[in-house]
């Protein structure tokens, strides 16, 4: 039990309600800043209840419709009968002053569920086998509605402002680019990849992405490629299926143009050794940060990322892949829990404002077929989620790839032509040249 009363102001309640009793034309104000969990009082929280239920239904608020549709729910006497709806009406003589009322009241609101947060993260916490990660991730998910919630009421004025120095700060990283300096928090990184930059442009901040493949046909390597090609700005990669070691070898491999698998089979000259000791070197002033634990569960990705970019300032999170993180919540049927698990990646992008790259299977249709938004493995959700799609066709004994770029909310779809080198597991554009174009002796 809480040794202290929960904060809370019973006179800015009681204002909100008597404002949106005594003038109806508030009514839409009030209920689209507020919600009944906000009134700690519990009669007050039932009667704008009930306020929000004549505002959803179009019906007109005022005492005797709020009377009506309290009595409907039972709920008339528990809260003082019409006694207390008349007297509420008496509190306030103007609706002047409903936003500061608002404001006392969201306030108020947000430390109450801050307590009541930390309180049950603190008996959790108590308990045997408590899992850290996942406790302090669910109490990260609240930070977003409880301190940021001015962010939606911004008036046009300002929106406008910020639209204007949104596309300044795009041209000056289009410049930056151009004159190789890092920018800090971009609006959107190109891929390095410039078939799939004319159709995308680049990873948008605040967004996911989704590189959906069948097993094998190259979007760890994609994924791994571009954020080498990306190696001026700091990324987290969760990756779930591969360890961490692995992971650097194939990027050692990418960025030394090396064949990993001749020299581990003892095969490698030392051009070979070379080009991987300065590929090393370079790897090394990265700033890549590998999570290859098992298992993790979004609470714990969603501390860990949160943490990475606000110590870290990390500019990309990538995740490798959607299926195997680990589910807590209550839902039993498979697909609901990856609606709700990408529902979770795309707040998780929001509140970041950074791009977060998810990694995803297609289902068994699609192998040897052109694959479509349908193939998405085990989840529509993931479709309606995400802010871009590439899915990635390539037969696996074949160089040529195609990343098929099905949803784009920021421009247009199209295909991208990409290489994918087998020896070296890099991924290049493809320029539609072959070895057999090139006349004998041009080179």
């Amino acid at each position: 039990m809480l040794d202290r009363p929960l904060p809370h102001n019973d006179d800015a309640e009681r204002c909100v309600l008597s404002c949106v009793l005594a003038f109806p034309e508030t009514a839409d104000v009030a209920t689209a800043h507020l919600e009944p969990w906000q009134f700690f009082n519990p009669n007050h929280s039932a009667t704008f209840t009930a306020v929000c239920s004549l505002v959803k239904t179009g019906e007109e608020v005022n005492p005797v419709t709020v009377m009506d549709e309290l009595k409907k729910e039972g709920r008339l006497e528990q809260v003082g009968g019409s006694q207390y709806i008349l007297a509420l009406m008496e509190d306030v003589a103007t609706g002047a002053n409903l936003e500061s009322y608002i404001r006392v009241l969201k306030r108020t609101a947000g430390r109450r569920a801050g307590i009541l947060a930390t309180q049950k993260a603190t008996d959790e916490l108590y308990k045997d086998g408590a899992d850290v990660g996942a406790v302090l991730g669910e109490i990260e998910k609240l930070r977003p509605s409880l301190i940021d919630d001015h962010a939606g009421q911004m008036g046009l004025e300002t929106t406008v402002k910020d639209a204007i120095d949104y596309i300044e700060r795009m041209l000056k990283t289009q410049e930056d680019l151009k004159e190789n300096r890092v920018t800090e928090n971009p609006p959107v990184i190109p891929t390095g990849l410039k078939n799939l930059d004319n159709i995308i442009t680049g990873l948008w901040a605040g967004e996911v992405h989704v590189i959906a493949a069948r097993p094998s046909v190259g979007k760890t390597a994609l994924a791994l490629q571009v954020m080498s090609n990306m190696g001026r700005y700091r990324h987290l990669m969760f990756s779930l299926e591969m360890s961490r070691i692995k992971l650097v070898l194939r990027l050692l491999g990418q960025i030394g143009r090396v064949n990993l698998r001749k020299v581990m089979a003892g095969e490698g000259i030392n051009a070979d050794w070379q080009a991987l000791f300065k590929s090393a070197e370079t790897l090394k002033n990265m700033a890549i940060d590998i999570d290859d634990r098992q298992r993790l569960t979004m609470g714990q990705i969603t501390a860990r990322a949160h943490r990475a970019v606000k110590e870290n300032h990390c500019n990309v999170i990538w995740l490798d892949y959607l299926s195997l993180i680990k589910y807590t919540g209550k839902q039993t049927v498979r697909e609901q829990q990856v609606s709700e698990m990408s529902a979770e990646l795309k707040a998780l992008a929001g509140s970041l404002g950074v791009p977060v790259v998810v990694l995803c299977q297609l289902n068994r249709l699609a192998e040897g077929n052109a694959p479509s938004l349908h193939h998405l493995r085990e989840s529509g959700a993931i479709e309606q989620d995400a802010d871009m799609i590439a899915l990635l066709h390539r037969n696996r004994d074949e160089p040529e790839m195609k990343a098929v770029v099905a949803k784009h909310r920021n421009g247009p779809t199209g295909t991208a032509g990409l290489l994918y080198l087998l020896e070296t597991q890099q991924i290049v554009d493809d320029t539609g040249i072959r070895d057999e174009d090139i006349p004998l002796g041009a080179i």
